[in-house]
């Protein structure tokens, strides 16, 4: 059983009652947890600090932060590798957990150009002498 309390603070409690783990540094308020279908992670989502995964033990393993707005919802998604997030910028995303899904994620993003002027003013400012 997950319990969201009102300090802030998750609760991975037993069937006798006994706490097995405790999550904590949530900022604002726990809006939502989840079990992942295989059992094996825990989703705790705030409101303003995003959502994050973690082990039984309540070791992080991964945080998950929206792009615009505050954390309204969040569950795993039934095969377990993605996690459906909810935002007050009214956008719902799947968001892939798996280490070789987001990869392939990372690999898709293109970075944009920047204009010769910046990359000029940049590589001075920090002593970079690299050409791309």
């Amino acid at each position: 059983l997950l319990l969201a309390c009102r300090d802030r603070i998750v609760r991975r409690v037993g069937r006798t009652g006994a706490v097995l783990a405790e999550i904590t540094g949530h900022i604002g308020s726990v809006v939502d947890v989840d079990i992942a279908p295989n059992g094996a992670q825990m989703l705790v989502a705030a409101a303003e600090s995003g959502v994050t995964i973690h082990d039984l033990d309540g070791r992080l393993l991964l945080p998950v932060r929206p792009r615009a707005g505050s954390v309204t919802l969040a569950r795993f998604h039934p095969d377990g590798k993605q996690v459906l997030v909810g935002t007050t910028a009214r956008a719902t995303t799947l968001v892939p957990i798996v280490a070789a899904d987001l990869e392939a994620l990372a690999r898709g993003i293109t970075r944009p150009a920047m204009p010769d002027t910046y990359l000029r003013y940049y590589r001075d400012r920090v002593g970079d002498t690299r050409e791309d």
